[in-house]
């Protein structure tokens, strides 16, 4: 099994690194967090716990799924509410000059930039959009524990899709009225992403679109060089991660994400992820928390 993915909290509040850093904290407890402000932007991941984030005269109750983006020297700080549940997070410091890097590539990387600008931002994503965010994240975490050849360009790939990504989510999401040009790929692929519980086959889908099979295996090979079982059978174990992150018993995980029984669950899972569901869970709630269960 990899060593936990979960850092030691520091209170060190600057970069050591000239793009960016991400942390993985899960604590059981936290002395009191004083205000304090970077000269990057931070854009805070909040997973489980109970928490308000007060940032400069503005503050928010966090609900599993939240981001938030902290602009550069804006004084903010974490009030904790109780310890029923671990306080959970993904701490993500971009600098200045690296997302200014960005932008100079696209300027699809400058909508929360802009956003932060103007005092903290705060967007709540559904129980999907959290999902792909989270797997996008524990991606690149798991990339920088990896020690791979090339890992460094790498890691900023993955952070660039990060980034965009969520750019995309916030553009989507105020401009509603350009969603209905999505391709048929992209109805299909959201369709499969919205019905993960149920049967998803290939003649369900053709039916459900009055598309040939042919055309949709087509389709698929064109986009994304995966046949349809594949990309469903992917989207059903990324799923099964963001819920391995909760608190949902791995006997219900396995169900809900269109699983039939645990034994193909079980072997699809180690073969993409290296490890057992278990061995998974244990790994992302962090090895302190894991004793104390």
């Amino acid at each position: 099994m990899k060593n936990s993915l979960k850092s030691e909290f520091t209170r060190r509040q600057q970069m050591i690194r000239e793009d960016f850093e991400l942390y993985y904290y899960s604590d059981t407890y936290l002395e009191p967090v004083q205000p304090h402000s970077h000269s990057c932007y931070e854009i805070y991941f909040f997973l489980e716990g109970k928490v308000r984030m007060q940032a400069g005269d503005e503050g928010a109750e966090l609900l599993s799924g939240d981001f938030l983006v902290i602009p550069p020297d804006t004084v903010h700080f974490p009030r904790f509410g109780g310890w029923e549940k671990p306080y959970r997070r993904v701490i993500l410091w971009v600098s200045q000059s690296f997302w200014e890097e960005l932008q100079e590539k696209s300027s699809c990387f400058g909508g929360l930039k802009e956003r932060a600008g103007k005092g903290l931002f705060r967007f709540s994503c559904d129980p999907l959009e959290a999902g792909r965010v989270q797997n996008r994240l524990f991606e690149l975490i798991e990339e920088m524990h990896s020690g791979h050849y090339g890992t460094e360009v790498e890691q900023r790939l993955l952070l660039e899709r990060l980034l965009l990504y969520l750019n995309r989510l916030l553009y989507e999401r105020e401009h509603p009225e350009e969603n209905g040009e999505q391709s048929v790929f992209e109805k299909i692929c959201g369709y499969v992403e919205t019905h993960l519980d149920g049967e998803l086959t290939l003649d369900r889908i053709a039916g459900e679109f009055y598309l040939s099979k042919y055309h949709i295996a087509h389709l698929f090979k064109e986009n994304g060089g995966l046949s349809l079982h594949q990309y469903i059978l992917k989207k059903r174990l990324e799923a099964c991660r963001f819920l391995l992150a909760g608190e949902t018993p791995i006997s219900q995980v396995y169900v809900l994400c269109g699983f039939r029984d645990y034994s193909s669950f079980f072997r699809a899972f180690r073969k993409e992820y290296g490890m057992s569901p278990k061995e998974y869970r244990r790994q992302i709630k962090g090895e302190q928390y894991d004793r104390k269960q």
